[in-house]
């Protein structure tokens, strides 16, 4: 899901450049720790909380399929999926 968004690619090569470029094995686990942590603040600020709508549209989608079966209509389904 995050490959999908090219602004990923670019905060993972912010953050990497950022931090110092020494070779060591403590600035390369830095790097990454940082790394996570400017990842996981894009993936809340941009995604927001992904179960939380997947969960919600799962609902919708159980209560739109059987309002379609009751009432022979599909128009709202449709917007569902888009």
């Amino acid at each position: 899901m995050w490959l999908s968004v090219s602004r990923c690619g670019e905060v993972v090569e912010a953050t990497w450049s950022s931090c110092a470029s020494m070779d060591s094995d403590k600035a390369i686990i830095g790097k990454i720790e940082k790394c996570g942590k400017d990842l996981s603040w894009w993936n809340k600020n941009i995604f927001g909380n992904v179960r939380r709508e997947l969960s919600k549209k799962r609902k919708m989608l159980i209560e739109e399929e059987a309002a379609t079966i009751n009432e022979s209509k599909n128009y709202n389904l449709r917007s569902i999926y888009c």
